[in-house]
């Protein structure tokens, strides 16, 4: 062990721009059925991390539990022992709170870093993060703790902190002393930060309020210029001075040390919203798009919300919705632009909901959405029950059921294209009009998703009766005699003719053009009441 006597370097590097102090902390995740707990209190997440390295960088683990939202706080060291000055350790999107060297004596130096960031989606996948010292550094070390429950913009300037954060108070004694801060707000999370120019460990945190601290993290690095990295907090019940931070060092030397107090704010209004959590369905659809939550009531005035979807959900390809902007209702209302991606699955799906007030308090609700299955296009229609008339009715109504199916559906739409043939039901019951003749089509879709589908049609002809006109004479001659002028009927309907009955001997019929033509000469004699048989088009239904 490496020891060093009464000499400091007041050399700093501090932030005094308040808007460079953000701390970013999320509230308690709390589940609840129907409606959010409204209570909330700053928490330790999971368990602090550390780690060392004789290298330029270190590499951390992420705290245990870590849950997006929750702020994160490194305490990071560097040391050197080639009389360099050294200068913050960094990573991209954590931001500096406080930083400065707190020791240099001969050739060996010490610079301790407070960052903070608040934890991403992709924080929480990660598995740890690597922190860049300085390029003259010879060793690293450094810890990382994560809360919840903090205002995370409801503080000053903007930021989580209870009071603005000061500067690391560097001395070289036998144990840490922190300057002391005075809280604005009842429940604030103290928090205190120590770094040693040696390899000594850390106990009985205190300050004057809370009193006793709570350690989080407490370790020592035998490096080639020894140092020590830890941290304690506690809740300060009541607004006011916490006294001086101090910490006890073991063994009895004085060694250069660094040591800060911080206040994290609390929530004091946690955002609620009363809803199911079932996010209205979509039909499954090849193009992005996007569905509601409705709810009933909100309180404490949430200003937006993200959603993280489960593993299942997002290898499905429902990508998780980082914050986004919502206007909220104290009453009954919806929530808006819940986004889907493209082509994703039939299914439901589950994830927890995140709403955000402008303070940054939050509160979670569990969520759930399904795509559903589209409509399928009906079949070819067939007949059920009854018949289908071929020819015109004149003996009053007919009545024809026709089916068909469609997966997928709710409901059937069945109609006519021609009103004049009938009528027909919901359900497919056709009832002819008696007297009807000419072409109708059935027509039937599908109610459902993404409906009604493609119309089906089934056209059916229905023919006119044949009919004859009268005879155009009723002559009477003698027989051997030719008739005059050939005696006519005028038909409609009709194709042809079959064989005639009972006209006399000599005389025959022939039709053309809707006209049936008797002509001849009788060799019989008599009176003769004659018969001829109409044909007609003969049509082929659809089966």
């Amino acid at each position: 062990m490496k020891k060093y006597y009464d000499t400091q370097d007041t050399r700093k590097n501090s932030l005094q721009n308040p808007s460079q102090y953000f701390l970013i902390l999320m509230m308690v995740l709390m589940f609840f059925s129907g409606i959010f707990n409204t209570s909330s209190q700053i928490i330790q997440r999971g368990v602090a991390t550390t780690a060392t390295s004789t290298t330029t960088n270190v590499t951390i683990n992420k705290p245990t539990g870590l849950t997006e939202g929750d702020i994160m706080l490194a305490n990071i060291v560097q040391s050197d022992n080639d009389n360099a000055v050294l200068n913050n350790a960094t990573l991209t999107g954590w931001t500096l709170v406080a930083g400065e060297e707190f020791g240099n004596i001969g050739n060996d130096s010490w610079w301790g870093t407070i960052l903070y960031k608040v934890a991403t989606v992709t924080d929480v996948a990660a598995v740890n993060f690597t922190f860049v010292g300085d390029a003259d550094a010879d060793d690293i070390e450094g810890g990382i703790i994560a809360f919840s429950g903090v205002a995370v913009t409801g503080g000053v300037a903007g930021g989580p902190f209870d009071v603005l954060p000061g500067t690391i108070n560097n001395i070289n004694t036998d144990d840490f002393s922190a300057t002391a801060i005075t809280t604005v707000t009842d429940n604030a999370a103290v928090i205190m930060f120590g770094m040693i120019g040696d390899n000594r460990s850390i106990s009985n945190w205190t300050t004057t309020s809370p009193g006793a601290l709570t350690e989080l993290f407490d370790f020592p690095f035998d490096a080639a210029a020894d140092m020590g990295v830890g941290a304690a907090w506690g809740i300060k019940t009541n607004a006011g001075s916490t006294g001086t931070g101090l910490g006890e060092l073991s063994g009895n030397e004085n060694d250069p040390n660094g040591a800060i107090l911080i206040a994290l704010r609390p929530c004091t209004a946690t955002p609620t919203i009363t809803t199911t959590g079932i996010a209205a369905s979509v039909c499954f659809s090849t193009s992005a798009q996007t569905t509601t939550l409705p709810y009933t009531a909100t309180t404490n005035s949430p200003t937006s919300y993200s959603i993280n979807w489960d593993s299942t959900a997002n290898a499905a390809g429902l990508a998780d919705q980082t914050t986004t902007s919502q206007t909220f209702a104290s009453g009954v209302g919806s929530m808006s632009n819940i986004a889907i991606p493209t082509s994703l699955s039939i299914g439901t799906y589950n994830g927890t909901l995140t709403i955000i007030t402008s303070g940054g308090c939050r509160n979670t609700q569990a969520i759930s959405l399904t795509i559903n299955p589209n409509v399928g296009i009906p079949t070819a229609i067939t007949i059920a029950a009854g018949t289908e008339p071929t020819c015109q009715l004149t003996n009053g109504t007919t009545t024809t059921t026709y089916a068909t199916t469609a997966t997928n559906n709710t409901g059937l739409n069945w109609s006519l294209s021609n009103p004049a043939a009938g009528s027909i039901t919901s359900s497919g019951v056709m009832t002819w009009s008696s007297g009807f003749s000419g072409t109708v089509n059935i027509q039937v879709t599908a109610n459902g998703c993404n409906g009604p589908s493609i119309q089906i049609v089934r056209t059916v002809n229905v023919l006119p009766n044949s009919t004859v006109g009268t005879a155009s004479s009723t002559p009477t001659l003698c027989i051997n005699t030719a008739l005059p002028v050939a005696i006519t009927h005028t038909t409609t309907g009709a194709t042809g003719i079959g064989t005639p009955t009972n006209l006399p001997a000599g005389v025959t019929a022939t039709w053309a053009s809707d006209t049936i033509v008797i002509n001849g000469t009788p060799t019989t004699s008599g009176t003769f009441s004659y018969s001829i048989p109409l044909t007609a088009v003969t049509v082929a239904q659809p089966q």
